[in-house]
């Protein structure tokens, strides 16, 4: 209301503006007696769809018959017949200056509502009264239902339907990212590769370009829908972040084999903490989550030193006999004793004694806990992959942590100058 009492405001101060200006030009002194110019009056045309009243509601002025004197100090309203479902488009006030109606073209329209657009995580379909479909990118009429579909089940729905009142649409919230989700549906007889990646939809692998080749450097974990966070290690120093691509949703160290899957998307921004110990990746585009396709959660983060606490990551391992790439997923439990929360570090050994090869560094490593909300499990990254090594007992995995504050921080900073925070 009070913005289009201000459009309403601005025409009347532009009436003002121009006749002080063509005052000053004609006659000598008149802005003083503004009043004393014979301004032509404006006639009320007559309309089949609007008349015209006074802005105190009074009553209807008559057609050809009564006039509004054209000095700009007076204005009126234009009501439409069919106030219903039609407004003017002089919606708050229309004034007369020198035989001229301002604004000119004040017609009654149909009441629509603003379009929606489908976004990432959100679909819209829409309904009219009558019951007829139509597009939600075009401007909808009044009682238009807008049915609201969450692009997959690992975002979370606010609200089914919402209606078109009175030009605007009722409040809604778009459909939230539901992070460290693994779906339920493994089937039974698929292969290791595929199992792990239904396991483990946060991981992803980060291939660079080197001497025109594209290889893989290393992986990641997915944290928001264009946010990857990695070991800095893998891409410090860096000079053009059009040298990294990542791959989603795959178990492929070449290249050329990921690229074929359509899963490759192309980095737009990197950030490194101060230490260059974390790297983060944001995506050119948004990615499109799928059962392999998902975020690891990172924000109730518990340092627990239980010998007992076990940590998965996702690994891809080479048989160097045939060649084949499989993607695992290594469980392995927390080590104390080379743990180290003031150093950051996290350790953890597997139970197979099975040293990690040198392209899954920056790999996550995560641990489940129950959200007592929903009672899901969700899984929570908990540090990054930065080394891996044998000793005399077993293999030991090197993380580390995001736990503590200053890594924690990192990762809230970027988040918020990106607006990917509430």
């Amino acid at each position: 209301m009070f913005a289009e009492l201000n459009n309403g405001l601005t025409i009347l101060l532009l009436i003002f503006t121009n006749a002080e200006m063509i005052c000053s030009e004609v006659i000598k002194g008149c802005s003083e007696n503004l009043k004393s110019i014979p301004w032509k009056p404006c006639e009320f045309p007559d309309s089949r769809d609007h008349y015209y009243v006074p802005l105190d509601g009074g009553r209807r002025f008559l057609p050809k018959i009564d006039k509004l004197e054209g000095n700009g100090e007076h204005a009126v309203k234009v009501v439409c017949f069919d106030s219903k479902t039609k407004r003017s488009r002089a919606s708050d006030l229309l004034v007369c200056f020198d035989g001229a109606w301002y604004p000119n073209d004040h017609g009654c329209v149909d009441i629509v509502c603003d379009p929606v657009f489908n976004t990432t995580s959100t679909n819209y379909s829409c309904m009219t009264q009558a019951g007829e479909h139509v597009s939600c990118v075009d401007p909808v009429p009044m009682n238009t239902q807008l049915t609201i579909h969450c692009s997959h089940w690992r975002y979370n729905p606010n609200g089914g339907s919402k209606v078109c009142l009175d030009g605007e649409w009722e409040k809604w919230e778009p459909c939230r990212e539901q992070c460290g989700l693994v779906t339920d549906n493994i089937p039974q007889g698929i292969n290791s590769s595929e199992a792990a990646l239904l396991r483990n939809p946060w991981h992803v692998v980060i291939y660079r370009l080197t001497n025109g080749n594209w290889t893989q450097k290393c992986a990641g974990t997915i944290i928001e829908h264009r946010l990857i966070i990695t070991a800095g290690v893998c891409l410090h120093p860096l000079s053009d972040p059009k040298s990294l691509k990542v791959a989603v949703g795959s178990y492929f160290k070449h290249f050329g084999t990921a690229k074929s899957s359509r899963g490759i998307h192309e980095v737009e921004q990197v950030f490194f903490n101060a230490d260059n110990s974390i790297a983060m990746l944001r995506t050119k585009v948004p990615l499109q989550y799928s059962d392999t396709v998902g975020s690891a959660c990172i924000t109730r983060i518990h340092y627990n030193a239980d010998p007992e606490y076990l940590l998965i990551f996702p690994i891809l391992t080479e048989y160097v006999d045939t060649g084949f790439t499989s993607k695992e997923t290594l469980v392995t439990r927390l080590d104390p004793s080379c743990s180290n929360r003031a150093d950051e570090r996290i350790c953890s050994y597997s139970f197979d004694h099975r040293k990690v090869e040198a392209v899954n560094i920056g790999a996550g490593s995560a641990s489940s806990i129950i959200d007592f909300e929903d009672n899901s499990v969700r899984w929570y990254l908990r540090g990054i992959l930065i080394d891996s090594y044998n000793n005399s007992d077993n293999s030991l995995s090197l993380f580390t942590s995001i736990d503590v504050w200053k890594n924690r921080e990192f990762i809230k900073s970027v988040m918020e100058n990106l607006g990917l925070t509430d």
